[in-house]
């Protein structure tokens, strides 16, 4: 679990890093996030406007669905690109469930790695909600030593 909220937060980081640098330039940026939650919400109103008895919306249903599709075709392209630029800095993107232990018992007896809290706070974070990551990894840590061992 730990390794998997880690490597979602690297990914995250990079996305984020990536589209403030026009990395991921080539596929629409920001508006592939934006459009997945408009896509969605006007699925469901079109399901509830069929399913209350409107099937003329269902055309309107497929097209939205396409949309969907090829969004998805874009946020994926995005996530590949941000993996490729990862492995291409050097960004180790699999740890194994040692590894995962001894940052979770680094973090635990020294915070968070200075750089990352500075990445944090760039992208937005506060002080509380890094704190707040620091105690979530220092707690599924201990899980995962007890699930491990």
């Amino acid at each position: 679990m730990i390794g998997s909220w880690l490597i979602i937060l690297i990914l995250g980081m990079t996305v984020s890093a990536g589209m403030s640098n026009n990395y991921a330039a080539a596929v629409t940026t920001s508006d592939s996030y934006e459009a997945f939650w408009d896509i969605l919400n006007r699925e469901a109103e079109l399901v509830v406007g069929i399913e209350n008895g409107n099937l003329s919306l269902a055309p309107e249903l497929i097209q939205n669905s396409r949309l969907d599709a090829d969004n998805a075709a874009n946020i994926s392209a995005l996530i590949w690109q941000a993996l490729e630029d990862l492995k291409a800095s050097g960004v180790k993107t699999y740890y194994t469930a040692e590894e995962l232990r001894e940052m979770a018992q680094n973090i635990s007896e020294n915070g968070l790695p200075q750089e990352n809290v500075d990445a944090l706070k760039e992208q937005g974070w506060t002080d509380e909600q890094i704190q707040a990551l620091e105690e979530y990894i220092v707690q599924n840590g201990t899980k995962l030593q007890k699930t491990l061992t």
